[in-house]
């Protein structure tokens, strides 16, 4: 496929990260303008995405040019390769040049560059607001499998004491100081969780070595916690970070084979409570393909969810389109 191939009225092109970047901008705020479903438009946002493991600027981003105005831009698409097996793709077309094969021709690209990676599967989410972005998806065959949801909840200065089933231990990182074991607890607790990388394939050492390296502020040692059943088997993970000062709980999970001994709850409030050392504030909750049964006990915490931040995860059931 020609990558800069015409297309009636308009034209797609790959992204170029050192002249695209302001209209691309302006292009994502005139959606959400119409949209109103929560998008970060900023610049930074957009400059944040850049830099994602699994993903290249250059190769992995196109623009739609709007006809006779090749700066002005009425569409964009970007992928990333979650993991070998899974890419990742998402896809805006500005209100105005919507049904007109602008988002087609998007997506057109997108999946030749997932088959280019090999990917297996192809995977992309939108808000659970969005109309628009459900009705696309579904329209080119896509399925809903799974909800990621941000959560928030005020600040608390009465958190109990965790309560945890007997024989039940739970370290940070810092003390455990052994990467296969986070590994370990990270491919059992997510491997059956929609949106987790290792629900496709076992993540590595590597992987989490090269990401606790590229984002060191998002991975505190001190802030990562296992819980360890009887005789030393791994049960559970969390994350904890601070972001711009807000307290973050990054994917809490347990185990299939330990969810029945009430993990989740301790879990959180071990979370909760070591980030009331690092900052005031309230918290906000990251999840991604947590069971319902998972997110009532988030809402007993205190924690509501965020509207304009929940996103449904959908799975294309297609065919990947020739060269």
């Amino acid at each position: 496929m020609n990558q800069s191939s015409l297309y009636p009225q308009f034209r797609i092109r790959l992204f170029n990260p050192e002249r695209d970047i302001p209209g691309l901008v302006i292009l994502r705020t005139e959606i959400e303008a119409v949209d109103q479903v929560g998008t970060n438009t900023s610049e930074a946002a957009v400059q944040a995405q850049m830099k994602w493991l699994g993903h290249d600027p250059v190769k992995d981003r196109w623009v739609a040019e709007s006809p006779g105005a090749p700066d002005k831009f009425i569409g964009h698409a970007w992928i990333f390769a979650q993991s070998s097996k899974r890419s990742v793709l998402s896809i805006g077309v500005h209100p105005n040049w919507r049904r007109r094969g602008v988002g087609g021709s998007l997506l057109d690209h997108a999946l030749f560059r997932a088959k280019e990676l090999g990917a297996l599967q192809v995977v992309s989410a939108t808000e659970a607001n969005n109309i628009a972005g459900d009705a696309f998806l579904v329209h080119h065959g896509f399925s809903s499998v799974g909800n990621a949801r941000f959560m928030f909840a005020r600040e608390n200065y009465l958190l109990r004491e965790p309560e945890w089933p007997v024989g039940y231990t739970v370290c940070s990182f810092l003390d455990v100081h052994d990467l296969s074991t986070l590994v370990k607890a990270c491919n059992g607790c997510y491997e059956d969780m929609w949106g987790h990388r290792e629900n496709t394939e076992p993540s590595t050492e590597k992987f989490y070595d090269d990401l606790m390296k590229q984002y060191p502020d998002l991975f505190p040692p001190e802030g990562i916690f296992i819980i360890f059943a009887p005789g030393q088997n791994i049960a559970g993970v969390c994350f904890c970070h601070l972001e711009d000062q807000q307290k973050v709980i990054d994917s809490p999970a347990i185990i299939p084979a330990y969810r029945q001994h009430d993990l989740l709850r301790p879990l959180m409030l071990t979370a909760m409570r070591w980030l009331d050392t690092q900052a005031s504030g309230g918290f906000q909750l990251q999840t991604w393909g947590d069971a319902e049964h998972a997110v009532r006990i988030y809402y007993e915490l205190g924690f509501t969810l965020d509207e304009k931040k929940h996103m449904v995860e959908y799975l294309w059931n297609g065919a990947f389109p020739r060269v």
